[in-house]
């Protein structure tokens, strides 16, 4: 049978039967008989032992400065704000059984009736061991931050197995900042009217996965916002953890498989640049982080700081967050990757965002990124920088569009088809070799584009996967375009589908276009469709190099489907579909002809501007119908014209508004045997004279010029058909002529 002994705030009874013991060389307690007493003052100032069995009644607060052993089966009951203090310099050692544990707890049994267990000391001799702590958590003890059972104070030690922790009328316990927790196995908070357990972020790695936590006011365990400067490993704990504040992550942090997180609002993980993540959660335990009133917006979320590999996300459902942005971060997201780092993200799932699910900086580097999943998030599925598209990936699947800002691309990679648009908003620079998947679909925001300087660009999709690149909205001048800068030989548009660029002007470039190939550029395009332009539909520079051009369609494109260099015409085909219903098929920019070339019938409104010199040879294919403009004209100088129709009239060079003058017409000027027009209408010439020359026709053979024509017709000039200078060679034959002002032939 348990003894009283009454514990006043200073005195403390002593019964037989249960007998207080100084440590080893103190003195004795006075009395030793039935009923006789011995005295002990309320502050515990020499090591004492309280032997297994006594019972004891403590009317105020003992204040323990030396250590203080409680042994199995001894009870202490605290009257009305009593507690045990264990003081800086003290130390609580109470080891109990299994059948014969240690208890301490109230006189009433009325939850707060005392005021529970404080540890101050770092003293390796606190210990509990089945200890049950019930009823206290009431008046708080001088400059603590709360109150429970058992308040571990800031750089305290102590360790504590089975241990129970109940009826408080706040927390089960809290664990300040900077405690030493030696153990923490097997304990159990229960029916306590505040949190399971409240513990500072650095010392959650302490806690073990096979403590439970059951009925409490909060069923939770509560981080306090702290830095973790040491490696540690937060545990599934079996109840969620309740995160308040930014905790800021300076070392090695893993969370283990099945751990979930509430965060209050505006808490977060903030993993700095010496810090590392790794969420280890599986198919079938994933790691959970959500807001804890479920609102988007709740929380800061996660944000990756640091470029240490060990950086991994795996099996996380994170939600609710893209709250309050994260100091020098430029967006909000349930988790935010800064510039500069690093992290693997895999089978995660990204919802309910009030921005966006996921946030890539640009130079980051998300090696392993695979299989995530995004969903309601508020304003984008994810929003990332150019640089890191290369790591997103096909199998992740996204409810809403992946924002793409403008940046710099310095290392090779594949833009990959999603299940989503991409969304390009700025300019993205092309510094390396770009692939664009099949099947991807790009979406550009206002005054938008992708400019390839020094890298390449290979869009290349399948006649069953086309790749699409195209305004936000479907307006024409929507946004800059596609602009080839780069002589890479790499530069190719296969089975791609362009609409509504030709907006905002390249940097020094001369006009708008869906496709714009500048003079230092090359590229090779292929069974692509290029519509609605608010100018060109491809335009290329006089200089460009067009490597191959090949069955392309055209359409509504506000200028013409293809502004290009009399130099560079010879590149298109003639089964590309030029016929632009909005505008002008070809538009032939003059230029001086350097390379032999042919000039196809591109069965569609073909459209020459100025005066082209031709110094190489030109054959112009039959069936070829080309209009002039003012003043436009094709001057053969060093080179030849080969203009040979099967059947009268198949060839046509006329004017582009049916006007006689309308355009200078042909001179030759070369000796060139391969000078030759058969089966050629020409009209509407005979306007601006040639330099050099005395008259104006629609056909002029210059002093020692060579030209042969053959049933051709000259109709319609401002001043003469034909017109050839003395010391010409003009063969003529079977020519007709028409409604010639000066005459048929000149001079007479």
């Amino acid at each position: 049978m348990k003894r009283s002994l009454l514990l006043s705030p200073f005195l403390l009874t002593y019964l037989a039967g249960c007998p207080l013991t100084p440590a080893e060389g103190e003195g004795e307690g006075e009395g030793e008989g039935e009923g006789e007493a011995c005295s002990l003052p309320s502050t515990v100032d020499s090591d004492t032992v309280i032997e297994s069995g006594c019972d004891f009644v403590v009317d105020g607060v003992v204040t323990v400065n030396a250590k203080l052993t409680l042994q199995s089966d001894v009870a202490i009951r605290f009257g009305d704000n009593g507690g045990l203090d264990v003081s800086s310099t003290g130390a609580l050692n109470a080891i109990g059984t299994s059948d014969k544990p240690i208890t301490l707890t109230g006189t009433v049994q009325t939850p707060g009736s005392w005021r529970g267990v404080m540890v101050r000391s770092n003293n390796p001799a606190n210990v509990l061991e089945h200890t049950a702590i019930s009823f206290g958590g009431g008046e708080r003890y001088a400059a603590s931050n709360g109150t429970a059972n058992l308040y571990v104070d800031t750089g305290a030690r102590l360790g504590a197995t089975n241990v129970t922790l109940s009826n408080s009328q706040s927390d089960g316990a809290f664990i300040e900042t900077g405690v030493a927790i030696d153990v923490w196995q097997q304990n159990r908070s229960v029916d306590n009217d505040g949190f399971a357990v409240v513990v500072s972020a650095e010392v959650v790695g302490s806690i073990d996965a096979g403590s439970t936590y059951e009925e409490n006011g909060d069923n939770r365990i509560k981080i306090i916002a702290r830095a973790i400067d040491e490696a540690q490993t937060w545990p599934n704990a079996g109840v969620p953890y309740f995160l308040s504040g930014i905790v800021v992550v300076n070392d090695a942090l893993t969370i283990a498989a099945g751990a979930s997180f509430e965060a209050d609002v505006d808490a977060g993980i903030d993993v700095a640049a010496e810090g590392s993540l790794a969420v280890a959660g599986t198919a079938a335990a994933p790691v959970t982080m959500v807001g804890d009133v479920n609102v988007e917006g709740t929380w800061s979320g996660v944000i990756v700081r640091s470029n240490n590999p060990a950086n991994a996300l795996s099996f996380l459902q994170i939600s609710d967050a893209g709250g309050a942005r994260f100091s020098a971060s430029t967006g909000e997201a349930n988790v935010y990757v800064d510039t500069g780092a690093r992290a693997a993200i895999a089978d995660c799932t990204f919802a309910d965002s009030l921005s966006f699910g996921l946030f890539v900086e640009g130079g980051t580097n998300l090696s392993g990124y695979a299989r995530n999943t995004f969903a309601n998030n508020g304003t984008a599925a994810a929003r990332v920088s150019a640089q890191a598209v290369r790591f997103m990936d096909e199998a992740s699947t996204h409810d809403d569009v992946v924002q793409v800002f403008g940046a710099v691309i310095d290392a090779a990679g594949v833009w990959p088809s999603l299940d989503q648009p991409w969304l390009v908003d700025g300019v993205v620079t092309v510094n390396a070799a770009l692939s664009v998947a099949p099947g991807a679909r790009l979406q550009f925001a206002t005054d938008a584009g992708i400019e390839v300087v020094d890298g390449s660009l290979a869009a290349i999709g399948t006649a069953a996967a086309h790749i699409s690149m195209r305004g936000a909205v479907d307006v024409a001048g929507a946004w800059s375009g596609l602009s080839f800068n780069s002589n890479n030989p790499l530069n190719a548009l296969t089975f791609v589908d362009v609409a509504h660029g030709g907006g905002a002007r390249w940097g020094g470039t001369e006009d708008e276009a869906n496709v714009y190939v500048q003079d230092t550029g090359r590229v090779s395009i292929a069974n692509s469709q290029f519509t609605d332009s608010q100018d060109y539909g491809v335009y290329f520079e006089a200089e460009a190099t067009v490597v191959a051009f090949s069955n392309n369609t055209f359409s509504d494109n506000a200028q013409a489907a293809v502004g290009i260099s009399a130099n560079t015409l010879g590149a298109l085909d003639s089964a590309s579909d030029y016929d632009d219903t909005a505008s002008r098929g070809v538009e032939v920019r003059a230029a001086t002809v350097t390379a032999p070339q042919t000039w196809q019938d591109f069965n569609a409104t073909t459209v020459f501007t100025g005066v082209s010199l031709l110094n190489a040879a030109v054959t112009i294919a039959d069936g070829a119908d080309y209009r002039f403009d003012v003043d436009a004209g094709l001057d053969v100088r060093s080179g030849a014209l080969t203009a040979i129709a099967a059947a009268p009239n198949g060839i046509r060079l006329v004017g582009l508004l049916p006007v006689a003058g309308q355009w200078s017409g042909v001179i030759f000027q070369s000796n060139s045997p391969s000078n030759a027009l058969t089966n050629v209408e020409i009209r509407h010439g005979g306007g601006e004279r040639f330099s050099g020359t005395s008259g104006q026709a629609n056909v002029y053979v210059n002093d020692n010029a060579r030209v042969s024509l053959t049933s051709c017709l000259l109709a319609d000039s401002a001043a003469f058909g034909l017109f050839s200078e003395a010391s010409a060679t003009a063969t003529v034959v079977g020519l007709s002529f028409a409604n010639n002002v000066s005459g048929n032939v000149g001079p007479i």
